[in-house]
């Protein structure tokens, strides 16, 4: 995975004075572990890249996850390599999915499963989530200098309030 944020932009909210090489190398680990705890924390991925899903689908719309979407490449139903037609609101992150799914009427569709190859993230990542990369690294940073047991479970709660937007909500 690639990291979220610069080594130089951690430094800089960690705030010391001089960086001998190995604690540059021990933020350099730090921004790769908080860039993957933050994504986990979140329930989605922020950088751009190509996504390959296999989604429940029932009813219009279906909603993509790890927005914003740039691109959708194809959907296909199931594992079977029918292509299916679509409409998609990008920014929105919806498809309306043609191809027979989408007119029941009054009944209720069965459930089926497409699979989804598409493009989305961001690029460049958002200030507001580098920001909370740098304050969620430096508080690991000191709270782990003595102890790297020490280490808390998910983001500080400044950190929190900035992902917070960016957090996805999973329904059961």
């Amino acid at each position: 995975m690639n990291p979220l944020i610069s080594v130089v932009r951690a430094q800089q909210a960690i705030n010391r004075s001089s960086w001998p090489v190995a604690e540059t190398d021990r933020v350099a680990t730090l921004i790769g572990v908080i860039s993957q705890a933050a994504e986990k924390w979140a329930r989605r991925k922020f950088a751009k890249t190509t996504h390959d899903l296999i989604l429940s689908y029932q009813r219009d719309p279906l909603w993509l996850p790890n927005g914003p979407i740039h691109q959708i490449v194809s959907i296909t139903e199931g594992s079977s390599l029918r292509l299916l037609s679509f409409e998609a609101l990008l920014p929105l992150g919806q498809v309306l999915l043609g191809g027979g799914f989408a007119d029941w009427g009054e009944t209720t569709p069965p459930e089926r499963l497409v699979r989804v190859v598409y493009e989305g993230g961001f690029d460049p990542i958002p200030d507001d989530i580098q920001e909370a990369i740098a304050l969620w690294t430096a508080s690991s940073y000191w709270q782990t200098e003595q102890d790297p047991a020490s280490a808390r479970e998910g983001p500080p709660p400044a950190a929190a309030c900035l992902l917070r937007p960016y957090r996805r909500t999973l329904f059961s």
